[in-house]
């Protein structure tokens, strides 16, 4: 019994000793925590700044380019002085043309009838020689839009790859191969079927030259290959909808664009005789059956 017990009193069950102490158990140490989030979203937040930067800088910069300013305010100063200068300039041209009409009129008075004929049909002619030019270009833009297109058909039944590129390549060729044909030659291309076998024959020979330009061959079909797919078979056209109507409404008339008129009973205009009041057919009537359909009819007669 340890010594430090008290003694038991005489007659008293002897005490017993307490049971030993349980060890200690330390825990596992928890695993470290993830770092909090706050740094992913400041950094988007960091690269939104930036390109929010970026882009008022190349505003800025466009502005400084285009207006020499990126003050707004300045901005606003000078477009207002612009359009100041431009009514300005606007009115300076109004005025000097109606000086110039002034002047024509006084030199027009002091002509002769003769001179103001002569002076009429110059000016005249000028339009004319001017309408003329215009006239021309336009034919000109578009006979060559219209071989541009012929020249675009052509390369794509050679397998010529169809890029921008590669068709202002190709137009470009066949404009200088045009110029230096000889007149005769030029005015062959106006007939289309010529021009479609001159344009054929020069497209084969640039796609031979320049194979770098042109789609790949399609490899040829080989024993054992699966069968394209077939084209769906035409079946019948498909059945319109049914048409739903409200309950207790009457029904649709049958509309039939073939009816005739019930037999026994005459179109109007037409008499017993089967003869019509329609001029320039061949059952029309004639003048005295026409006034007898009209008598019939309780018409006045002419």
């Amino acid at each position: 019994m340890p010594d430090d017990l008290p003694p038991a009193p005489p007659g008293a069950p002897p005490i017993a000793a307490p049971p030993p102490a349980a060890p200690v158990i330390t825990p596992p140490a928890a695993p470290p925590a993830p770092p909090p989030p706050a740094r992913a979203a400041q950094d988007d937040d960091d690269l939104e700044q930036r390109a929010s930067d970026i882009r008022l800088r190349e505003r800025r910069k466009a502005l400084k380019e285009q207006w020499g300013t990126s003050d707004p305010d300045e901005i606003e100063k000078i477009k207002a002085r612009r359009a100041e200068d431009d009514a300005a300039r606007a009115r300076e041209q109004e005025e000097l043309k109606q000086l110039r009409a002034d002047r024509d009129e006084r030199e027009r008075s002091k002509m002769t009838e003769v001179e103001r004929l002569q002076t009429d049909l110059n000016t005249a002619n000028g339009r004319i020689k001017e309408l003329e030019g215009q006239l021309s270009a336009a034919k000109q833009e578009a006979l060559s839009e219209r071989q541009n297109g012929a020249v675009k058909q052509a390369a794509v039944r050679h397998r010529i790859k169809a890029k921008a590129a590669v068709m202002r390549v190709v137009l470009a060729e066949f404009g200088a191969y045009y110029l230096s044909l000889p007149a005769l030659e030029k005015r062959r291309f106006a007939d289309p079927t010529v021009a479609e076998r001159q344009l054929d024959r020069w497209m084969r020979t640039f796609a031979k030259e320049n194979p770098e330009m042109c789609e790949a061959a399609p490899k040829p079909a080989v024993e054992g290959d699966p069968p394209p797919p077939a084209a769906p078979a035409a079946g019948p056209p498909p059945a319109k909808p049914a048409v739903r109507r409200p309950l207790g409404a009457p029904p649709a008339p049958r509309q039939n664009p073939q009816a005739r008129t019930p037999p026994g009973v005459r179109p109007p205009g037409v008499d017993e005789n089967g003869k019509t009041v329609k001029p320039g057919l061949p059952n029309s009537m004639n003048r005295s059956e026409l006034e007898a359909y009209k008598r019939k009819q309780g018409l006045k007669a002419s």
